[in-house]
Formats: structure tokens, sequence, C-alpha cells
């Protein structure tokens, strides 16, 4: 799957990057009438915004709570993302429309390896784009980060790109078992610096290699989820 490229007569912005030239309509449409409601709905605090680069390939690995997850993401970066999802939410027709105009790719968790996701997320990233990746794979419980799988450090392996390691506490705001958010619950977005991972394409097939990143990884994503939900218990406010 490549990028859309927008054409310059569907222009309704000024964007702040190129990446918007890569953006489907849908998306931009979105980014400009639907990201002021999705941060009133879910009272959105955000730090460390400015710690995603403003141009270049990025990986954004996150935490996972909750289906609003991408949503406020999203919605606290300038840049578009592109999204690893699950094969479900491609399914029904609605959903699959929404998803792919989005630019998420499609993941199936019953196969090992998903060359083929991997390759599309390469393939954006080699166009100096955003790729998002939620590494343990589905949902955890409010409070837990559970182990990620191998694939975001493939992905990072392979295309040497600077990885930005993200907390969200959304658990809160649309909790599992519920088909809709509760409105107004406070939602914690905890960006913390990029870094690059100390590995190279050669060792995408070294699993032992591949699981050390991994853990880097999540180390650093736990750290900043231990520090959103301190921040939403003390009801602090962040920008």
């Amino acid at each position: 799957m490549a990028a859309w490229k927008r054409q310059r007569r569907l222009r309704v912005r000024r964007w702040p990057g190129e990446d918007w030239e890569y953006a489907h309509v849908f998306y931009r449409f979105l980014k400009t009438f639907v990201e002021r409601p999705v941060i009133w709905a879910s009272r959105l605090h955000v730090r460390g915004a400015h710690n995603v680069p403003k141009e270049g390939p990025v990986l954004l690995a996150a935490n996972h709570l909750s289906w609003a997850d991408p949503v406020v993401l999203s919605a606290a970066i300038h840049r578009p993302a592109f999204y690893l999802a699950k094969e479900g939410v491609f399914r029904h027709p609605l959903t699959r429309w929404i998803v792919t105009a989005t630019g998420q790719i499609k993941v199936d968790r019953t196969v090992g390896g998903n060359d083929g996701a991997v390759s599309t997320a390469l393939g954006l990233l080699g166009q100096g784009l955003v790729v998002g990746v939620f590494p343990e794979g589905t949902r955890s419980r409010p409070g837990q980060v559970k182990r990620g799988k191998t694939g975001i450090a493939r992905i990072a392996a392979a295309s040497g790109a600077i990885v930005v390691p993200v907390a969200i506490e959304s658990g809160d705001f649309w909790p599992r078992g519920r088909s809709v958010p509760r409105l107004g619950r406070q939602v914690y977005i905890n960006i913390g610096a990029p870094f690059h991972l100390d590995i190279k394409a050669d060792d995408v097939a070294d699993k032992k290699r591949m699981r050390e990143a991994t853990d880097e990884v999540m180390d650093r994503v736990r750290a900043l989820y231990k520090e959103a939900v301190e921040a939403r218990e003390a009801k602090e406010r962040w920008a």
C-alpha cells in the first residue's frame, strides 16, 4: 500500500508539513473538523508533543488500552500517522473504508510475522512518514502494559527509523467491554524523547536481539505510562 498523494485543489487549510500531501482527503477532513471535538470529549492532556520530529521517518510505539487510542494520539500530534491495525476492523464495509482512507495497515494476528504489514510500514517510513505501532498487539487492562511483540523491533531495524515511545492513559475514557466512550473522562498522553535502537537490518533474523530491542521500547513506554497515571490521579493540567 502506498500513501495517498494529495492534489493541490483539495487544500482546505494550510497544513503544517508535507506529510499531509500523502494523506487521503478524508483524513485531512477529520484533522480539520473532528480533532477539536475529540480533544473536548476526551479532555485530552498531552505532554511531549514536541518530541515527535517535524519531518523524516518516525516509528511511534504506544501502549494500547482502548479503541480510542489511535484517534486521541492522532489528535495529539501534528503529523498524520498510519497505524498498524488488526484485521477485524477491515471486515465491515464502512469501517474498512474509514480505516483504509486514514491509512491504517492491516495486521492478521493469527499469522506469524505479518510480512505484508511490515513491508507496507517500511514503504511508508521510506517516504519519510510516521507509522504508529501498538506493540502489545491487543488492548491491555488499565494499569497494565503487556510485553510487546517483536514486530516493532523488526520495523525499526529494517528501516533505521527513529522510535518515539508513547504512553496513553485512556482506560477510564473507553473501558474494555463498553461499546461507546465515556465522554468527559480525561485522557493523558505522555510522549517520550525520540531514540534510535542499537540494531540494524542484519539483526532482523536474530530473535534474541529483536526481543531485547522490543523490551527496551516497552520499558520506556511503561515508565511514561506510570507518569501518565500519576498525572491523571493528581489531576495535573498538561497542555
